[in-house]
C-alpha cells in the first residue's frame, strides 16, 4: 500500500463503495489518519492523543465570527441573513465524501482508543504542577464555605504519603517540594462540596465530612474532583494526574485489608475516582474506568447494599441529650450515604449506558431501596436542625422502594415532601432508559432474523415499544400536574424518548465508525428508517434536547457548566440531526419536492402548533429545522413568530444542511460551557471531554460540506 497521501477524490470514493458496491480503495488507506490534512488542520492539533490532551489548546469559541471560520465560506451567508426558505440541493459526490470524513473523526475522537505501551506516568508531574492560584470567581464562590474543618498539613502530608506508594522515585522530589498547600488543597475540597450541593446525587454527606477524620483515598479523590471543573487548565491537569495516581492506589488498598470492601469511605473514592475518570475526555482513562467499574457495582451488591437493611435507625427525640443525639444522627447519615452512594453507581451506570450504548451495569429491577431522604434532612448542618427536619417531615405513612415507582409515578404523591423529589424523579427516568434499552436490543435481535421463520418474532417490538411511550407520557403528564420544571432532567427525558425511535449503534455505523463495510450494510436499514414516522419523531426529540439544553441554565463555568453526560446528550441529538440530514439529501436531488409543507421547528416549544407537528409526525408534511436563538435579542420560535436573527432578518437552518446544524449546535455547547475568564484565555479551557466533541461535530459538519476542497479549520 502506497504511503502517499491520497487525494480528495478517496473521501468521494468511500461513499461511492457504499452506495455503489464498488469497491475503489483500500478501507486502511481511506481512513489513514495522513488524510487529516484534507480537512485543512495540522495533525498535531487534531489528533488528540493520549499523551498530549492535557496540553492542546482549546478552542476559543468567543462568538459567531469564530464558529464560522471552521466551515466553508457558504456557512456565513447563513449568519449574514442570506438564508430563508428551502436550501438547494448538491450533487451525490459531495455527499460520498462526508462518511470518509466521518470516519477520520470517529478515529480520532473520545470514544476510539488504541492501546499502547505507556503506563499514564507521564502524567504525575503534573502533580507538582498546580498553580496555587484559585479558579476564577464565579457566583457560587460568593457563597459561605462548606468545609467545616480546613485540610491540615497533617492531613496533606497522609495524602502525599499515599501518592508517594504508586509515583515513580523519579518525581518523589518534585512532588513532595511542589504539591499544592494545604489552602488551595482547601479550596479544591470546598469547590467539590459546593458542586456536590448544586447537584441532585451528591452522595457525600458535606456536614460531616471531616478531613482528618477521612481516608487519604477519599481526600485525594475529592480533591480531584473540586479540580478538574475548575476553567483553569494548570488546575484540571492536577486534577486528572490527581484522579490517575489515587485510583491506582485504590487496588492496592482494598488488596492489603480486604474489610475495605465494606467501608463506606473507600467506595466513595472508588465511585468519585472513577466518575472523574469516565467524564476525563481521554481516550485511554475513559476506557479504563469504564472497564473497571464492575468490581465497584460487585462490592455493592455483595455487601447486600442494593436492598434495604434489616438493621432499623432509632428516631430521634426533643429530650435526647447531644450525645445520643449526635449518635442518632451519624447513625442515619451513614446509612443514607450507603443509599445515595447505590443511587449515584446506579446514575453513573445508566448515563454510562446512554452515552456509550453498552448494557447497564446494574438491573432497575435489583435495586430494592427506599427512595432517598428530603434534601432539608441530608443537608442539615448539625444534629438538631436534622432532628428538628426529620420530626417535622416523619408521618405515618411508609416510603415507597424505587422499583414500586418505576411504572406509576401516582405513588409519590402522598410522599412528596418526604423525599427528595428531584433525585427521585431522576432515578425513575432512569429506569425507563433500562426499559428503553431492552427494546431496543430485542428490535436488534428481531432485526437480524432470516426472512424465513418458523414463528413470527416482530410481533414482539411493537406492543413493548407502544407500552414503554404510554408509560413516559403518563409520567410526563404528572410531573406537569406537579408543576415540576427541570430543564436539565428534560435533557435526559427527551433523550431516552429519541433513542426509542432510532438505534445510535445504526447512526454511529454510518457515519463510519467501523469503516466501508459496516457503512453499505446499515445504509438501506436507514434509508428506510428516514422515510418513517419514526424518524421524524426522533429527530423531534434530538430537537427537544437542544431546546432543554439552551434552557438548563448553563453557562456560569465550572461545576455548572455544560460537561459530562449531559454534554453528550447534545452529541448524540446532533448526530440524529445530521445522519437524517444527510439521507434526506441523498432521497432527492430536489429538496424542495422532498420536503414539502410548512417549517416544523424541531427545537421549539413542544405545547405550541400541535397539530402541526402531528401532520409532520403521520404524514411527512413538513420542513424540519432548527433556530436556536442564544443572542438576548431573540426569541424562541412560536406559532406566530418566524425566528430571526440579531438584525432582524430570518435566519433558521433546515436539516438538509447538515454542516449547517452542526455549526448552530457548536454555538448552543459555547454557550452553554461559556467558561468565566479571569486573565488570558491560554489559562484556561473548557473540559477535555467538551472540547474532544466539538471536534467530532465540527468534523462531521466538515464531512457534509457542499465544497469538500475548500474546506478550513482552524485553532482560535
Amino acid at each position: 500500500m502506497s504511503n502517499s497521501n491520497p487525494g480528495p477524490s478517496s473521501f468521494r470514493g468511500f461513499f461511492k463503495d457504499i452506495f455503489q458496491n464498488e469497491p475503489l480503495l483500500n478501507e486502511d488507506q481511506s481512513f489513514s489518519t495522513t488524510n487529516v490534512h484534507l480537512l485543512g488542520m495540522p495533525n498535531d492539533c487534531i489528533d488528540l492523543t493520549d499523551a498530549d490532551i492535557s496540553t492542546a489548546q482549546p478552542f476559543a469559541l468567543g462568538g459567531l465570527d469564530d464558529v464560522e471560520a471552521w466551515f466553508d465560506t457558504d456557512l456565513a451567508s447563513l449568519w449574514n441573513g442570506s438564508v430563508s426558505g428551502q436550501p438547494t440541493g448538491t450533487g451525490g459526490r459531495d455527499l460520498h465524501s462526508s462518511m470518509a470524513k466521518g470516519s477520520e473523526a470517529f478515529k480520532r475522537s473520545t470514544w476510539t482508543w488504541t492501546p499502547s505501551d505507556e503506563k499514564g506516568a507521564h502524567d504525575q508531574i503534573n502533580l507538582a504542577a498546580c498553580p496555587e492560584q484559585g479558579p476564577p470567581q464565579s457566583d457560587h464562590h460568593h457563597t459561605l464555605p462548606l468545609l467545616t474543618e480546613r485540610l491540615d498539613q497533617r492531613t496533606r502530608g497522609r495524602v502525599i504519603g499515599m501518592l508517594m506508594t504508586i509515583c515513580d522515585e523519579v518525581n518523589y522530589s518534585d512532588i513532595v517540594s511542589s504539591f499544592p498547600g494545604s489552602v488551595m488543597l482547601s479550596s479544591l475540597v470546598n469547590d467539590f462540596l459546593l458542586a456536590s450541593e448544586g447537584n441532585a446525587s451528591d452522595f457525600i454527606h458535606v456536614a460531616s465530612f471531616r478531613p482528618s477524620k477521612s481516608k487519604p483515598e477519599l481526600i485525594s479523590a475529592i480533591i480531584a474532583s473540586g479540580a478538574v471543573v475548575s476553567p483553569l487548565s494548570g488546575i484540571q491537569r492536577f486534577g486528572y494526574a490527581l484522579q490517575e495516581t489515587t485510583r491506582l492506589c485504590l487496588p492496592k488498598m482494598f488488596e492489603k485489608d480486604n474489610r475495605l470492601i465494606r467501608n463506606l469511605q473507600s467506595l466513595q473514592a472508588f465511585a468519585l475516582c472513577l466518575d472523574v475518570g469516565l467524564w476525563s475526555g481521554d481516550r485511554r482513562v475513559t476506557e479504563i474506568s469504564e472497564s473497571i467499574f464492575f468490581p465497584l457495582v460487585t462490592m455493592l451488591r455483595r455487601g447486600n447494599h442494593f436492598r434495604a437493611s434489616s438493621v432499623s435507625l432509632s428516631t430521634p427525640l426533643y429530650d435526647d441529650d447531644d450525645t445520643n443525639l449526635e449518635q442518632k444522627w451519624q447513625q442515619w447519615v451513614e446509612a443514607e450515604s450507603v443509599k445515595r452512594l447505590v443511587y449515584k453507581v446506579w446514575t453513573h451506570t445508566s448515563q454510562v449506558s446512554m452515552a456509550l450504548q453498552t448494557p447497564p451495569l446494574v438491573s432497575y429491577a435489583e435495586i430494592v431501596l427506599e427512595l432517598p431522604a428530603p434534601q432539608s434532612l441530608w443537608r442539615a448542618r448539625s444534629a438538631r436542625q436534622w432532628r428538628d427536619h426529620y420530626l417535622a417531615v416523619e408521618g405515618l405513612c411508609k416510603i415507597p422502594t424505587f422499583i414500586q415507582c418505576i411504572f406509576d409515578l401516582e405513588k409519590l404523591t402522598s410522599v412528596r415532601d418526604k423525599i427528595d423529589l428531584d433525585l427521585s424523579l431522576y432515578l425513575i427516568l432512569l429506569a425507563h432508559w433500562g426499559l428503553v434499552w431492552e427494546y431496543r436490543q430485542l428490535q436488534a435481535a428481531i432485526q437480524a432474523q432470516p426472512l424465513q421463520t418458523s414463528w413470527n418474532a416482530a410481533s414482539l417490538a411493537p406492543s413493548r415499544g407502544q407500552d414503554i411511550r404510554v408509560m413516559m407520557k403518563r409520567c410526563q403528564t404528572i410531573v406537569n400536574d406537579w408543576g415540576l420544571v427541570d430543564h436539565r432532567r428534560r435533557i435526559t427525558a427527551e433523550l431516552v424518548r429519541m433513542n426509542l425511535y432510532v438505534s445510535m449503534q445504526d447512526l454511529h455505523l454510518l457515519a463510519g465508525k467501523e469503516g466501508v463495510q459496516e457503512a453499505r450494510s446499515t445504509l438501506p436499514l436507514l434509508k428506510k428508517w428516514q422515510r418513517t414516522s419514526n424518524a421524524r419523531r426522533a429527530i423531534w426529540h434530538a430537537g427537544q434536547v437542544l431546546c432543554a439544553t439552551k434552557h438548563a441554565n448553563f453557562g456560569n463555568g465550572g461545576s455548572n457548566g455544560l460537561r459530562d453526560f449531559n454534554v453528550t446528550s447534545v452529541y448524540h441529538a446532533s448526530l440524529t440531526l445530521w445522519v437524517y440530514g444527510v439521507l434526506a439529501r441523498i432521497e432527492s436531488s430536489n429538496l424542495n419536492d422532498a420536503l414539502p409543507g410548512d417549517t416544523v421547528f424541531l427545537d421549539g416549544d413542544p405545547e405550541t402548533d400541535g397539530a402541526k407537528r402531528d401532520r409532520f409526525f403521520d404524514l411527512g408534511k413538513g420542513s424540519p429545522a432548527l433556530s436556536i436563538q442564544l443572542g438576548e435579542t431573540m426569541t424562541t420560535p412560536d406559532s406566530n413568530t418566524q425566528p430571526t436573527d440579531a438584525s432582524g432578518s430570518q435566519g433558521l437552518v433546515h436539516l438538509t444542511q447538515p454542516n449547517q446544524v452542526m455549526a448552530l449546535i457548536v454555538r448552543l455547547v459555547d454557550a452553554a460551557c461559556n467558561t468565566l475568564v479571569v486573565g488570558p484565555r491560554s489559562q484556561t479551557r473548557r473540559p477535555n471531554l467538551v472540547e474532544n466533541l466539538i471536534q467530532l461535530m465540527l468534523d462531521l459538519g466538515n464531512a457534509a460540506a457542499e465544497e469538500t476542497d475548500n474546506l478550513v479549520c482552524y485553532y482560535s
